[in-house]
């Protein structure tokens, strides 16, 4: 299955303007209007234009909008799915998504906040100096803001306003760029200086980054008298939310939108022929004269020389996302409180915290941001109309690196030195050769502990190689430590040029973006393949079904499946092995119906492999119901599945289960290769 890629777009079709009225439903009833729209075989214009009509109630989560990827068929309906996923980003997800526990005991909810409190206090005021890439997305709609104009070389066509133009109706995608930040202390700084003409280009942008978690925390905590709202599932972790709000008297939360027109700056310049009974006429054509008055027929032209910023201190209320065994901040909320004459009516933030690998460590860093806002973009000016722009900004963070570290690609290196460089690197990668052996040897010997401790030591040493992050994902797996060794086997797909792009690349790029997130395990036979690189179909493969085992062992399941896919498609002569395991792996966590499946696609490989029948047998023996004389009643290939195994593998490990269960139902077995 293929997952929605953001693709740079340059939209050249004005969307069909359609009725005011949005339609409000949830997420089951878009998907089922979706689902609709596929079916009758629209466009993607139509599917776009019906969806730009739709306001969500519950939030889209990623994982929902991946499970809708085959009912859009184009870029203008695909960009309308992540606008109705920032739209709903503040909002909780569906009930049916949400898990269903009491409330933490008090004393259980003032010990998780103190941990947080002191996690964040602790952590980020110490956290080194971090540069990471950001991929910013702007969507919005509303009106382009009064524009610039001036000059002895301005043209205009009598027909045109050049001041008041209306933008489309609906959120269209405005821009994309790509910048570095910097996290100092965990205070984001911009990378370098802005010098965007915000305003004057018909963007009006904040020029702050949003507040850091540690100050959040502590003022949520401390004045914001939190409360449990709910649980909710965030990444696999099990979080706990709470509400809280911060009075403005107490609150650090500033804010700086650049850039408004100044009014007292703005001149009228008459074009074309003069209003009839006076006023002043061009000496020649195309030439501008100043004069007091509007034009009674519009056709004047705005000259606005100053642009101001609107900076204001705000109280906000909120919601903290704490990781229900740590107290480690998932995500934030943070919504603005504004004056309704403000030229910014609203602000609402929302970041994503995941652990990332840095300098040898798992930091917990913002991965992904949501900033919606509703602003008036014409300021105090009235000369047209009043009209105010709704605007939604993502930001995806990637790339993270200790400030000043240099790539090894291109670290500096002495013509001079270069041979010592060389047999000291050889030297390196033979010690890591060894340790990569030693670690495939407490894994078949279940020293879990004693794998980790090699590969973090190598991952440490030459965090540039795949290998050693491979074997550590795996030593991980076996230590049960889910959530690390994802991350291990994401640093592994994250090191090669032609690696495919994680979950936090999402963003609009090229068409071939790879349709992964992160990865799991690697066998290779050949140690030097750490010296060059080279993945494999073997290495691919073992990452991709480990990530599998992963997401089945955290209740990710449209994730694992696609994973033990991709490892399928990445080395077909494995296929039917990966396949088997992911069979298992389904059964071991008891997801009967994945189980299935997991065994259906198993068998379509290798129509000879005895063990994935077994296994379809005892997924469809958990539908089977009883008689009046308790004699089970099977469903349809329930019995052809066991019996196909015992032909297959008449002593296998199963086959007094299957014949047994044969009896049972009063089916006589069949045993020997058919």
């Amino acid at each position: 299955m293929k997952r929605f890629e953001w693709i740079l777009l340059v939209l050249t079709v004005a969307p069909t303007m359609l009725s005011a009225d949005t339609r409000k439903m949830t997420v089951a009833q878009f998907q089922d209007v979706l689902t609709g729209l596929h079916n009758s075989q629209k466009s993607d214009e139509q599917i776009a234009n019906e969806l730009k009509q739709i306001e969500l109630t519950e939030e889209l989560t990623t994982t929902t909008m991946n499970s809708m990827v085959n009912l859009v068929n184009g870029p203008l309906s695909t960009e309308q799915i992540y606008v109705l996923e920032a739209r709903s980003a503040m909002l909780a997800p569906p009930d049916t998504d949400l898990p269903k526990a009491a409330p933490p005991e008090a004393a259980a909810q003032q010990a998780l906040l103190a941990k947080a409190q002191e996690y964040t206090a602790k952590t980020y005021p110490q956290l080194a100096r971090l540069t990471a890439t950001r991929l910013v997305a702007r969507f919005q709609d509303g009106v382009e803001a009064i524009q610039s104009y001036g000059g002895a070389n301005t043209k205009t066509v009598n027909d045109d306003d050049p001041i008041w133009q209306q933008n489309h109706q609906y959120v269209r995608l405005a821009n994309t760029h790509t910048d570095t930040v910097e996290i100092d202390n965990g205070i984001e700084k911009p990378g370098g200086k802005d010098t965007t003409p915000w305003g004057r280009n018909g963007l009006v942008n904040s020029m702050l980054p949003f507040l850091p978690v540690s100050l959040v925390t502590t003022e949520a905590i401390s004045s914001g008298s939190p409360k449990f709202l709910r649980w909710e599932t965030i990444a696999g972790r099990q979080a706990v939310v709470f509400t809280f709000a911060v009075d403005k008297k107490k609150s650090h939360y500033a804010l700086n939108y650049c850039c408004f027109p100044d009014t007292s700056s703005v001149g009228n310049a008459l074009y074309g022929p003069p209003p009839k009974g006076g006023g002043s006429s061009p000496s020649s054509a195309g030439s501008l004269s100043i004069s007091p008055l509007a034009h009674p027929l519009g056709n004047n032209v705005a000259n606005v020389s100053d642009w101001k910023p609107f900076n204001s201190k705000s109280g906000y209320h909120g919601e903290l996302f704490l990781d229900a065994d740590s107290g480690v901040i998932l995500r934030t909320i943070v919504e603005a409180e504004f004056k309704p004459s403000d030229f910014v009516h609203y602000e609402d933030i929302r970041v994503d915290y995941a652990p990332m690998p840095i300098g040898g460590n798992n930091l917990y860093v913002p991965v992904r941001s949501f900033t919606i806002a509703e602003i008036v973009p014409n300021g105090d000016s009235f000369a047209a109309h009043y009209a105010v722009r709704h605007q939604f900004v993502t930001g995806d963070y990637k790339e993270y690196q200790l400030a000043g570290a240099m790539p090894s690609a291109v670290s500096a290196r002495k013509e001079d030195a270069k041979p010592q460089i060389e047999y000291g690197q050889k030297k390196v990668l033979k010690e890591i050769n060894a340790d990569v052996l030693a670690a495939r040897d407490a894994d078949r010997e279940k020293r879990y502990a004693d794998a980790e401790a090699l590969m973090l030591k190598n991952t440490r040493a030459k965090p540039d190689l795949i290998l050693p992050w491979v074997e550590l994902g795996l030593a991980q797996i076996g230590l049960k430590k889910y959530a690390d060794a994802e991350i291990s086997f994401n640093t592994a797909l994250a090191i090669a040029p032609n690696t495919p792009k994680t979950q936090h690349d999402i963003g609009y790029y090229q068409p071939n973006h790879p349709q992964t997130t992160v990865a799991a395990s690697a066998v290779t036979s050949a140690p030097d393949q750490i010296a060059n690189q080279a993945r494999t179909p073997e290495i691919n493969g073992v990452i991709y079904s480990s990530l599998g085992e992963i997401y089945i062992r955290t209740n990710r399941v449209p994730q694992a499946e696609e994973a033990f896919d991709t490892a399928a498609k990445a080395n077909p002569t494995q296929a039917a092995f990966y396949l088997r395991n992911e069979t298992v792996f389904f059964f071991q966590t008891g997801n009967t119906e994945g189980q299935l499946r997991a065994a259906e696609k198993a068998i379509a490989v290798d129509p000879n492999g005895a063990m994935p029948y077994y296994f379809k047998g005892l997924a469809l023996a958990s539908k089977a119901t009883v008689d009046q004389a308790g004699k089970p009643i099977l469903p349809p290939g329930c019995a052809e599945a066991y019996q196909k195994y015992l032909q297959l593998d008449a002593n296998g490990q199963f086959a007094a289960d299957a014949k047994n269960f044969l009896a049972a139902a009063g089916i006589p077995s069949k045993s020997g290769k058919s």
